[in-house]
């Protein structure tokens, strides 16, 4: 059983916006259907993230791995699940930092049901959308300060 008792903190929480991606997952072929929450590096392994839709109650569960880019937990995503998901107004995770505080994303879910309902990409397709916001990304800035109109002189 995982301790809960950190998470109490919640009221002393600073939100910050920049969660990693967290989404339902259509599983293909028999595989059941999960929810996998991705927080920055530096959390405390131990107590993995905790999961909150709307007055339902909490589900804790522990992290499966750590990548360069965060450590991820899997929920399974039941029916009831994703009926709150659904329904409700904000999807709260939660994961303990390196130094014991409490580190909580208020995520809003206006456009869940439409999104989850609607229709889906193909695996291919997704895939080709990832590699071109990576090479988006990788673009060099325009650097001016390589310009010679921009250099002091040099005597």
């Amino acid at each position: 059983m995982h301790q809960v008792e950190p998470f109490e903190q919640l009221s002393n929480a600073a939100p910050l916006a920049d969660l990693l991606p967290s989404c339902p997952r259509k599983p293909e072929g028999d595989a059941k259907p999960i929810l996998r929450a991705t927080v920055p590096l530096g959390v405390q392994l131990a107590h993995g993230t905790r999961l909150i839709v709307e007055n339902n109650p909490p589900q804790q569960n522990p992290y499966q791995i750590c990548f360069a880019n965060g450590c991820m937990s899997d929920y399974e995503a039941t029916s009831q699940l994703i009926a709150s998901l659904k329904k409700g107004a904000n999807l709260i995770v939660q994961a303990i930092n390196s130094d014991a505080t409490v580190m909580t994303w208020k995520l809003p879910l206006r456009d869940f049901a439409a999104a989850y309902d609607g229709p889906s990409i193909a695996s291919a397709d997704f895939e080709q959308q990832q590699k071109d916001q990576v090479k988006k990304a990788r673009r060099p800035l325009l650097d001016d300060t390589l310009d010679l109109r921009y250099r002091p002189p040099t005597r």
